[in-house]
């Protein structure tokens, strides 16, 4: 492996490990940055698809991730981490899905109804001091 391959490897390593939806954009873009520079270099080494996956799957960006995954098994048919985490990504997807759709179902009348609800159960323990 070429050195300066070797030296982003490491970096991308080191930086995703600890990257989540929190970092600050500037920090994002520097990791994309090294990856896309590790790729500039190999544009098919699976070692650094896999952490660019890592990257996406770390800010939840799931679609991205995925497409990564499926770009390694194109290159490597039997590799077990992107079959893994492609699949663990599916299912982050669905249940990221499936929150959006609980929080949507909740928001709207569910909320009101558990406002109202409490709002008379507070009124009842008034009126019974």
């Amino acid at each position: 492996m070429d050195k300066e391959l070797n030296r982003l490897l490491e970096q991308i390593m080191d930086s995703v490990s600890g990257l989540n939806k929190q970092s600050s954009n500037e920090e994002k873009q520097k990791i994309l940055d090294d990856i896309d520079n590790a790729l500039y270099i190999d544009p098919v080494d699976v070692s650094i698809l896999i952490w660019k996956g890592f990257y996406h799957e770390a800010l939840e960006e799931y679609d991205q991730a995925i497409e990564v995954y499926e770009q390694v098994l194109q290159i490597e048919p039997n590799n077990e981490i992107a079959k893994d985490s492609l699949k663990n990504c599916n299912e982050f997807k669905k249940w990221a899905l499936e929150d959006v759709k609980v929080t949507k179902e909740f928001s709207a009348e569910d909320y009101t109804k558990t406002v109202s609800y409490t709002h008379l159960r507070a009124h009842e323990t008034r009126s019974n001091l």
